[in-house]
């Protein structure tokens, strides 16, 4: 609505937005016009929505066909196994723990979220590139969290 209400002003607004480029500028060519910080607001997440969707879309693209496959082939493979009259349970392994599984995926997510809070810190306010402080923050704390997950796994099963 508030969106609407700016766009209905005679007011030049110009958007330049491009989805390959992070620093997508918005460019208010309003004089003597103040915009309010719930317009200023909505006009920078309007232009963030443009940013990702290209992403978005590719990633999707290529997640789901791998997805397809493999549903598609795990189906073939169970009904093979009934045809034959084996049980489908021969797919299943052995019986995981599965607090182990869910520990080491959420001390993952824990290191990836630091990673992604230091690079971004390390962006704001050293001269490192912003590509570099993320990436390196990312798989540093990453890998820090599956070393972790690796100790206390190992000291469990003593």
């Amino acid at each position: 609505m508030i969106y609407k209400d700016i766009l209905s002003q005679n007011k030049k607004l110009h958007f330049n937005c491009n989805p390959f480029f992070k620093h997508s500028v918005i460019k208010l060519k309003a004089k003597n016009t103040r915009l309010s910080l719930q317009q200023k607001i909505l006009l920078k997440f309007k232009t963030y929505i443009m940013d990702i969707t290209g992403v978005v879309a590719i990633i999707s693209v290529f997640g789901i066909i791998p997805l397809c496959i493999f549903l598609v082939h795990r189906h073939r493979e169970r009904k093979a196994l009934i045809e034959k009259g084996l049980s489908a349970e021969l797919l299943v392994s052995a019986t995981k723990d599965r607090t182990q599984e869910s520990l080491k995926y959420g001390i993952l997510l824990i290191g990836l979220a630091i990673g992604i809070l230091v690079g971004n810190i390390l962006d704001e306010y050293t001269r490192m590139s912003e590509e570099v402080s993320y990436f390196s923050m990312i798989f540093l704390f990453g890998g820090l969290a599956l070393l972790t997950f690796y100790s206390l796994a190992k000291k469990n099963k003593e």
